[in-house]
Formats: structure tokens, sequence, C-alpha cells
């Protein structure tokens, strides 16, 4: 119920779709705690925009646009009340980073943690 409600306040990227459950993302079928679907519907988003953001097949424009969405993780509940500190200063310094021109850093977290989209999530 949490993850569908925070979901439908969230626009993912272009060729994303939202996986039917939050438990397709990680965990197989598990019980969560309270914030947990809301989370995982913002880390999702997050994923998108960021996948998105460091594809090196669209325009200067595109990029600009996604780097804005990526950017503002930091108004999203995964970012305010779900991680804890010093990951919240490890991804602030991976956007900075990405502000300033080299988004290196963002690029590894997406191979590290985030599906490619729908074809991942099957």
């Amino acid at each position: 119920m949490e993850y569908r409600k925070e979901a439908e306040t969230l626009k993912l990227a272009p060729g994303w779709k939202w996986p039917d459950s939050p438990a397709v993302l990680h965990f197989g079928n598990q019980r969560y705690e309270a914030g947990s679907g809301k989370q995982e519907a913002d880390w999702y988003w997050f994923c998108s925009w960021t996948s998105r953001f460091v594809d090196p097949g669209i325009s200067g424009e595109e990029r600009k646009q996604a780097l804005n969405q990526v950017l503002s993780i930091g108004t999203k509940f995964y970012f305010q009340r779900w991680l804890a500190p010093e990951s919240k200063s490890s991804l602030d310094h991976m956007l900075r980073q990405a502000e300033n021109g080299n988004p290196e850093a963002l690029k590894e977290y997406v191979e590290v943690n985030c599906p490619r989209g729908e074809r991942d999530l099957k």
C-alpha cells in the first residue's frame, strides 16, 4: 500500500515501469517494516533517473533534466528519513560530484545497486 501510494507521486525516467511490488526489487516475498514500501519506491525512482543521467546515449538537455531529478532525492523520504547519516553523506558527495561535472561515482552506484529497468525484474 505505501509503495503504491509513494509511486503515484513519482514519475519514472523514460523507458522505466513500476514493478508490481517492491518485493520484486530486492528480497522476494518478505514482510516489510513501516516506511519500507515508501523508501523502495523512492529508491527505484532514483535508480531510474540516475541510470538515465549516466546513459551515454542521451542528449545534453536530457542529461540536464535527468540530473535535476537525481538531485531532488534530498526531498524524498528515502534520503530524509531512511538513510543512515554516513550513507546520506556518501550519497550527497556523489551528487555534488555529478553536479560539478564528474558522474563517475554515480555511474558506479548504478552498476552496483540499480536494476536496469523492466528487463531486470523478470
